[in-house]
């Protein structure tokens, strides 16, 4: 393919989406020089542009011209960042620690401290670290306009959270000199920089069944098996011409997006061979030439997930990804919804976008298969090029979605978003008594996908419980007899909630009145001793039962080895039963 070099006059700025759960898509990784004038490399992709806000000591935001500021708000992934001082503090740019040091010294005091006003800093993970790395440039490889007072030297490693999977003895560290990541021994000293924020990249993965791979995180979709050992320009080349399960808008994955399938779990291979079934402990390329040494390329070795650079005639293997907006030149943009974000049906979507001064209507499509040719129906097919439609969402859940603006006059000019979710917001209840049950007490566990926190009613009562976080059970106790129902309606992290008129519920009988016997071998026979003791162990389970009230015991249980209700939370076998 003929490469193509666009001017990119603009970058999307993080707008914090009233009605969606946001993922985390991998910022990019800043590199836009380009080294190759074969297409499908790092720079021919403007996809998650990195942008920053300053912030000061209480959160407010700054304009960028700030000469002072305390944290940093990375827009893309809404992480906030310790700033790095030179006055001798603990946030001094120069102090060094060990990594149980980091956290036990380090990051109590910026705690107790409360700095900057929060009190919930923690290390930030491997590939959190590497979020703010900028491969466009080297020592030190980050964005020193917001990033001020990060060590450069040729050992400036900084710790991650992550212990190193195959020995608890080393964790992950970042190179702020070139970019690496490599596992060092924790008691080295090294730098540290604190991070606050929902601590959510990690993969959550969808085996689509088409010999493809969704991660719900980052809204990414995966090649499922690679695509063999190549030089980089091959790969690139192969990743570009590649068709698969419909799609052929593949790419090779920058170094950013290929460290986020690495699962700091494992290793040989460090990735989930659930959905990668035949993945390598080897070395796979990414689409992101070392800066400093532009014959060398980023690559990870999936033995153990260390990122390094080697050079481009090496061979290595290939994994293609897709998903996420390019941003072209003249093209209209997407602002929302945003990569990786999450919709909930019934919800009210607010689609936003960069009109580019494309005069005329346009038209709104959805794909909840990927963006498949073919699949894409109207929202909306014909409204004003004015930046803004609301759109109540309805149909089915997928985590394929893919939304498509396009200028009904110049269709050209079409841009297209994904992958994000639709799904359905509603809480699950387990734990619920075996019914009838004589206990009067209960233990329900709520959950459901997306729900954070819920609010609970009991029979009759006219009003739901305050905010509970899913994280609490509900307990009850002193049961009366009789018939009880619990009704749940859950919320998901950016506050909406579920439907009364849809809530979950799930009910069961208190019996405390039915009496209890024990099964036996031959009718007016109980099993006593020694032989009471080896039928259950024979049967491996509880012999305890509860006949219904009223129902004469020969009538409700006739039959030896029939399988009746239980009264514990035990299965039960009946062999032969009187009351003894």
């Amino acid at each position: 393919m003929k490469k193509i070099i666009s001017l990119l006059l603009f970058i999307s700025l993080f707008a914090a989406l009233a009605n969606a759960a946001l993922g985390f898509p991998p910022p990019d990784t800043g590199q836009t020089q380009s080294y190759t004038d074969t297409f499908g490399e790092d720079s021919d992709y403007n996809i998650n542009p990195p942008s920053y806000t300053k912030l000061d000591a209480q959160g407010n935001e700054l304009p960028a011209d700030a000469a002072v500021w305390v944290m940093v708000r990375d827009n893309v992934t809404g992480l906030i960042w310790e700033v790095k001082t030179d006055d001798g503090s603990i946030n001094d740019k120069d102090n060094t620690y060990t990594w149980q040091d980091a956290q036990d010294v380090f990051i109590a005091e910026l705690n107790s401290t409360n700095f900057g006003g929060f009190s919930d800093w923690r290390l930030p993970s491997a590939m959190e670290l590497m979020s703010i790395v900028d491969h466009g440039t080297d020592s030190p490889p980050i964005d020193t306009t917001y990033f001020s007072g990060t060590n450069a030297g040729e050992y400036s490693q900084y710790w991650s959270s992550t212990t190193y999977a195959s020995n608890s003895s080393s964790a992950w560290s970042v190179s702020f000199f070139h970019g690496s990541v490599i596992s060092y021994n924790k008691g080295y000293y090294y730098y540290v920089r604190g991070v606050r924020g929902a601590d959510a990249m990690v993969a959550d993965f969808i085996d689509n069944g088409d010999g493809t791979v969704t991660d719900n995180v980052t809204g990414l979709m995966w090649q499922q098996e690679e695509g063999g050992s190549r030089n980089w320009e091959h790969a690139l080349t192969y990743c570009e011409d590649l068709s698969l399960a419909g799609y052929t808008d593949w790419r090779l994955p920058n170094i950013k997006e290929l460290r986020s399938i690495v699962d700091d779990s494992l290793y040989n291979p460090a990735i989930d061979t659930n959905y990668f079934p035949d993945a390598h402990a080897s070395h796979y390329w990414s689409s992101t030439t070392y800066a400093s040494l532009s014959p060398g390329t980023w690559y990870i070795d999936f033995y153990r997930g260390t990122v390094h650079d080697g050079l481009k005639v090496y061979l290595c293997y290939v994994r293609a990804v897709r998903g996420g907006q390019n941003h072209i030149s003249g093209h209209l943009v997407i602002s929302s919804p945003s990569q990786a974000s999450s919709w909930d049906i019934g919800g009210l979507m607010s689609i936003t976008w960069e009109t580019q001064g494309i005069t005329g209507n346009v038209k709104i499509s959805l794909s909840r298969q990927g963006g498949k040719d073919g699949t894409f129906e109207a929202i909306i097919e014909s409204t004003e090029n004015d930046g803004s439609y609301d759109w109540t969402v309805t149909g089915t859940k997928s985590v394929n979605c893919m939304l498509k603006i396009e200028p009904i006059d110049d269709s050209s000019k079409r841009t297209t978003q994904g992958l994000f979710t639709i799904y359905k917001l509603k809480a699950t209840i387990s734990g619920t008594p075996v019914s009838p049950t004589n206990q009067t007490g209960a233990t329900l566990t709520i959950d459901g996908d997306y729900v954070t926190h819920y609010k609970y009613k009991i029979d009759n009562e006219e009003t739901y419980s305050d905010e509970i976080p899913v994280t609490t059970e509900i307990s009850l106790s002193n049961l009366t007899d009789g018939i009880h129902t619990v009704y749940v309606i859950g919320r998901n992290e950016v506050g909406n909630w579920q439907s009364e008129d849809d809530a979950t519920s799930v009910s069961w009988t208190v019996d405390t009145a039915g009496g209890c016997f024990i099964a036996t071998a031959t009718y007016g026979s109980p099993m006593k001793g020694d032989a009471l003791k080896k039928l259950r162990k024979l049967l491996d389970q509880l012999i305890i039962v509860i006949p219904p009230n009223g129902l004469p015991l020969s009538t409700a249980y006739p039959t030896p080895g029939t399988l009746i209700p239980r009264c514990l939370a035990n299965s039960v076998r009946v062999v032969n039963g009187v009351r003894p």
